[in-house]
């Protein structure tokens, strides 16, 4: 709804971002027997198979019932049926999408989500907040769509390889950027009276991992290329296998100046985009299929990277 009087719809919630995430799709077998997964036109093949209906029903393992609808040539539309639950934009038994006002996106994002099909094992979708579906859901859909005798489809992210080479030959350091979650109480956090070791007092009284943020900022990087040779040398990517992070500012990275030294999942940041103070679907799901589409490449060298 527009505001009375003369005050700007800018005051109110114009925009949010959301991440795009990638998921590969490949076959459990039940045997146990390591098997290539088929490759798989998903794609093409979802969209035959949800064709013009309004909603196609889908249980999970859980009981949870889930409605899928398309959504454009390769995406979907994914609702979780709970009717006493059901929110004002999700009509009735179909999926039939009203406008949804910015100020209850939130809300509509938190039961719905929307994934968008390649025509290879992989698919895109909106990262969702806990408690919406998920890339497990749309595996769901993988195995009602393209049914496997003797095994079932299941996602994983996909992983972005390290840059350990880019680092290793870049010649302006400026700063590193390292974060994990530390779950034995040792080492930097056992000496007394210190910031450490209060917060791991309280990590071992509430039973909570640390997470750990550091930054380590290189002086006059140009002028010290002995100190980052030594820095270089230091970094053994061993040493941080608890971390969830590790990253390298740089000056003259042929990436931008940043480089990602653990692997970690493929996204990318979406806007969602707003016509009239309303979140508009039609819109998200165009720039979705562009986004998952511009990054195929990445998508088809992180599965291979999986597949070793």
């Amino acid at each position: 709804m527009s505001s009375s009087g003369g005050e700007s719809q800018a005051k109110g919630p114009t925009e949010k971002s959301r991440k795009l995430g990638f998921f590969g799709l490949t076959v459990q077998w039940r045997d146990s027997i390591e098997k290539p997964s088929p490759e798989v036109d998903w794609a093409k093949e979802v969209g035959a198979f949800l064709g013009e209906s309004d909603g196609v029903k889908v249980e999970l393992p859980t009981g949870i019932e889930c409605v899928f609808a398309a959504r454009g040539a390769s995406s979907v539309i994914v609702a979780k049926r709970l009717p006493a639950l059901d929110i004002q934009q999700v009509q009735g038994e179909t999926l039939t999408i009203g406008p949804v006002p910015m100020a209850q996106v939130d809300d509509f994002l938190a039961r719905a989500s929307f994934a968008c099909f390649c025509p290879f094992n992989a698919f895109g979708m909106l990262l969702p907040p806990p408690g919406a579906p998920a890339a497990a859901t749309i595996a769901q859909l993988a195995n009602e769509v393209h049914p496997i005798e003797g095994g079932q489809w299941k996602a994983a992210p996909i992983t972005s390889a390290a840059q350990i080479k880019e680092f290793e030959h870049t010649q302006n350091i400026t700063r590193l950027n390292f974060r994990g979650t530390i779950s034995s109480q040792g080492g930097l956090f056992d000496e007394p009276d210190t910031i450490g070791a209060a917060f791991s007092q309280i990590a071992a009284l509430t039973g909570a991992d640390l997470s750990v943020s550091i930054e380590l900022k290189v002086k006059a990087a140009n002028r010290h290329p002995s100190a980052l040779r030594r820095l270089r040398q230091a970094i053994h990517l061993g040493d941080f296998k608890d971390a969830k992070k590790l990253s390298v500012s740089t000056l003259d990275s042929p990436l931008g100046g940043y480089l990602e030294l653990l692997p970690h999942s493929l996204t990318t940041t979406m806007e969602l985009p707003v016509i009239d103070g309303s979140f508009d679907e039609e819109s998200l799901v165009t720039e979705m299929q562009q986004a998952t589409s511009e990054m195929q490449d990445r998508i088809k060298q992180g599965l291979n990277l999986a597949k070793g």
